[in-house]
């Protein structure tokens, strides 16, 4: 079998066809199947990325954006239309680059180099109850979700400001986000996850990443933070914390090893954030000064 050396790779081995092929690689996952009529007789899941196989909605958005493509019959010996099966996946949000082999005695192989959502974008319009939600890349891309589908493990940027028109926003899928706020998000999201988390292995998990005061839209005082971070304590709670300016910007920032450093310190006198509401990890020396007590309810 044809394994791409590629971290995060999907890979897909397509050897006949028929209606119960998703229902066979959803099994495989762990997760319900979403409802996807598909011609595809035998679909075999070889291996997926460990971020995509924890998460049933992402699973669900990736085999409802390519169950549409997968339908039919190829010949076993037609490599030309299996290659354009390939360039045609290509085209979707969820696929950086596809690579197709034919096997003996009659499978094909497709192995998919997926994108890697960072955020579940969630925006809420003026009507009580309506919200949509988009996931995105680090570089703050759109991905679609399997419609109606509940949220994903990712960690959220709230959007609360929707258009008075009652209308929730459309995200079209591949396109780049078009609110900065959610590209800044996004860019905070990887930081964490890729430099700030591992050394932190005692951390909450990230589940909120705020980026409303973007260019001081909320506080003009240049003292306050662009982006706040939300991190789960034990008891479900969430507790706020002022991260400072998102990467790729012009304005000073941070280090993310000063970071690390007061994020070890909090959690050394409050493990797992016990008992902590919010504070700022951009202060090395006065961090204490900024920690906020859980607040009692009598």
């Amino acid at each position: 079998m044809l394994r791409i050396a590629i971290l995060g790779a999907l890979a897909l081995v397509l050897w006949g066809y028929g209606p119960r092929a998703w229902a066979r690689v959803a099994a495989r996952l762990g997760v319900s199947t979403p409802r996807i009529s598909v011609d595809l007789d035998k679909v075999g899941l070889e291996r997926a990325p460990e971020w995509l196989r924890s998460d049933p909605v992402l699973v669900r958005a990736v085999l409802y954006e390519l169950s549409p493509s997968l339908r039919g019959r190829i010949d076993h010996g037609d490599e030309a239309t299996a290659e354009r099966l390939a360039r045609q996946l290509e085209q979707l949000a969820w696929v950086r680059a596809v690579q197709v082999r034919r096997e003996h005695p009659a499978r094909f192989q497709l192995a998919f180099d997926l994108e890697r959502p960072v955020l579940e974008v969630v925006a809420t319009g003026p009507i009580a109850g309506r919200v949509a939600s988009v996931l995105v890349t680090a570089t703050g891309h759109c991905l679609p979700k399997a419609p109606g589908d509940g949220p994903s493990a990712l960690p959220r940027c709230p959007l609360h400001d929707g258009p008075q028109d009652g209308m929730l926003p459309l995200w079209l899928p591949g396109r780049p986000h078009p609110d900065p706020r959610v590209v800044a998000a996004a860019g905070v999201a990887q930081e964490w996850r890729d430099k700030l988390a591992p050394q932190v292995p005692d951390a909450p998990a990230l589940c909120e990443v705020d980026a409303g005061n973007l260019g001081y839209r909320l506080f003009a005082d240049r003292r306050t933070a662009e982006v706040r971070v939300g991190l789960r304590r034990p008891d479900g709670v969430v507790a706020r914390f002022d991260y400072g300016h998102p990467p790729d910007q012009p304005l000073p920032r941070v280090d993310i090893a000063d970071k690390v450093r007061v994020f070890r310190a909090i959690l050394q006198q409050h493990p797992r954030l016990a008992g902590v509401d919010s504070g700022d990890l951009r202060f090395v020396n006065l961090w204490q000064s900024w920690l906020r007590p859980q607040m009692v309810k009598k």
